[in-house]
């Protein structure tokens, strides 16, 4: 099932959650999303931060904790 497409200024990924390698179409990973718009962090939550965001190639991606196939 779809949710349709994302916005234009939303870059998305479909990761291995442990690597953070993206994952071959068809496989199932862990959908990680940035934007020049999005939050990079907690306001001191460090612990929080650590869990929910992720550096990939030198961007900050939110961690979406959603799966899915990657494709």
């Amino acid at each position: 099932m779809s949710i349709g497409l994302p916005l234009k200024s939303r870059h998305c990924k479909v990761v291995d959650p442990e690597s953070l390698e993206p994952v071959a179409i068809g496989e199932i990973g862990e959908l990680v999303v940035t934007s020049d718009y999005t939050v990079k962090n907690y306001w001191n939550k460090p612990e929080e931060t650590s869990r929910s965001y992720v550096e990939i190639e030198g961007k900050t991606y939110y961690r979406m904790g959603d799966f899915r196939k990657a494709g």
